[in-house]
């Protein structure tokens, strides 16, 4: 999955990430004890490909899937909050990805990318705003 990442083929990588996912799922359910930190750091590593890679891929409700179940496992994890914003930014859902890009410069100021990203969300919501009252008077 990792060659395939750094040669930008992130449809194979994707896949392969995702399978690798679902063989790690299936061994900890065998387990019977807690987590370490091994394995959480291997969950993890999983889960932020998958989210990059589905974003890189244009899949946006596959990355707000996993991006959200980063977060719920992970709440200060600024990466997540910013790719999930991404992915409601492309689902043109501007309040949602206003309010995780929010928390994700919240978390790391020094996050340029979280930041530009959310310059350009609250660039579009006066638009939206005034199509949703548009034609109500």
């Amino acid at each position: 999955a990792d060659l395939h990442f750094k040669d930008e083929d992130f449809e194979s990588a994707f896949v392969r990430y995702s399978q690798a996912l679902e063989q790690y799922l299936k061994l900890k359910s065998f387990e019977n004890n807690n987590q370490n930190s091994i394995d959480s750091f291997l969950y993890n590593s999983l889960l932020h490909s998958i989210a990059t890679c589905s974003i890189q891929t244009k899949r946006w409700e596959k990355g707000l899937d996993v991006c959200t179940t980063i977060i719920n496992d992970s709440p200060n994890n600024s990466r997540a909050f910013h790719m999930r914003g991404v992915c409601y930014y492309h689902l043109k859902n501007y309040p949602a990805a206003k309010s995780d890009l929010e928390i994700a410069v919240k978390l790391d100021p020094l996050n340029s990318n979280a930041a530009k990203a959310l310059s350009a969300v609250i660039e579009l919501l006066p638009k939206e705003k005034k199509k949703k009252w548009f034609g109500l008077f």
